[in-house]
């Protein structure tokens, strides 16, 4: 089983980019993953990312997923 597995800020979150067409989801075709598994939260901090980052290494990670992280720029 093949896995996207995305972490970052509102540009990462998929809460409310629920359709195919959404870029979350566009790119889990082209990688061939089973699931999509979004971490990403709107309005959180890379520190908050990373945090949930570790978390997953320690409790969920999987050899064959592929991951996703983005950080933002602080000046934008």
């Amino acid at each position: 089983m093949t896995r996207l597995v995305i972490f970052g800020g509102s540009y990462a979150e998929s809460q409310s980019h629920q359709d195919q067409t959404a870029w979350q989801h566009q790119c889990q075709q082209h990688i061939g993953a089973n699931q999509l598994i979004n971490h990403a939260g709107a309005g959180t901090s890379v520190r908050w990312s990373l945090a949930k980052l570790i978390e997953y290494f320690n409790t969920d990670h999987l050899i064959n997923d592929y991951i996703l992280f983005f950080v933002s720029d602080h000046d934008a």
